[in-house]
């Protein structure tokens, strides 16, 4: 893995908001968020940027991994097999789909912003 360009808080709101949303939809309820999780994101986010760790996730949501099932979907299972879900042949293609997203986000809200 290569450093992170981008700052680690960055999209940091989004990041959390998409593995809430995703793991919501595989669990029927909301990410219990801990300390160790926020700890292990971070660390992650210092080597790759928010669409990557939000494809990593959605990756390791729906590859059912062994350490995705023995562990409940929680971060510290995607931290466990993050390198097996980096060669992952659907990752990139979604890190491209994340980008777009956050940048159409970001797009609007620049235009909010200047009453557009």
């Amino acid at each position: 893995m290569t450093r992170c360009r981008s700052k680690p808080v960055e999209q940091w709101a989004e990041t959390l908001e998409h593995i809430s949303t995703t793991w919501q939809k595989k669990k029927g309820r909301k990410y219990p968020f801990t300390g160790q999780d926020l700890k292990l994101l971070k660390q992650l986010r210092g080597w790759l940027t928010a669409p990557e760790v939000m494809a990593m996730f959605a990756v390791y949501v729906a590859s059912s991994p062994f350490w995705g099932r023995s562990t409940g979907y929680l971060i510290t299972g995607m931290w466990q097999e993050r390198s097996v879900l980096l060669d992952d042949p659907s990752f990139k293609k979604l890190v491209v789909k994340f980008e777009s997203e956050l940048g159409l986000k970001e797009v609007k809200q620049v235009a909010m912003e200047l009453g557009l």
